[in-house]
């Protein structure tokens, strides 16, 4: 099977309002079947001081979660000069994640959450097309 993928910021034009709603009411005008609903979980997090580790720790790490495509899986991404490494794992990844990089207490954490991004929708099926369309909230 071919897979292909993009993503397209949706934008209103000047006066409108555009929400994902509108898509979904597009998409089933369309004659696509809405099949399930899906969400991702992405939150990166930057190494506090980046001297701390010298060369062998990643700059920017990024921890990213599937919960309604396979919920009992965690990854992790993480960049590296011009190379990034993915890390399959368990979801218990986030405990661990919690212990060898504390948030309170006395120990610096070696990183810091700059960010948290969840996309969540609906999967559409159209034809041999089958289209993820979401909103994205970005903490």
């Amino acid at each position: 099977a071919m897979g292909a993928k993009w993503l397209f910021q949706l934008r209103s034009a000047p006066g409108q309002q555009t929400s994902t709603l509108h898509l979904f009411d597009r998409f089933e005008a369309l004659g696509a079947k809405k099949l399930c609903k899906w969400k991702t979980q992405t939150s990166q997090y930057k190494r506090t001081n980046p001297a701390a580790g010298g060369d062998r720790v990643a700059q920017d790490v990024f921890l990213v979660q599937f919960p309604t495509d396979v919920p009992d899986k965690c990854f992790m991404v993480a960049k590296h000069g011009d190379e990034d490494k993915v890390m399959e794992a368990a979801s218990g990844l986030h405990a661990i994640w919690a212990m060898i990089n504390p948030t309170g207490g006395n120990a610096a954490p070696l990183y810091t959450q700059a960010w948290t991004m969840t996309v969540e929708g609906w999967t559409y099926d159209l034809g041999d097309l089958v289209m993820r369309v979401g909103s994205v909230v970005i903490r």
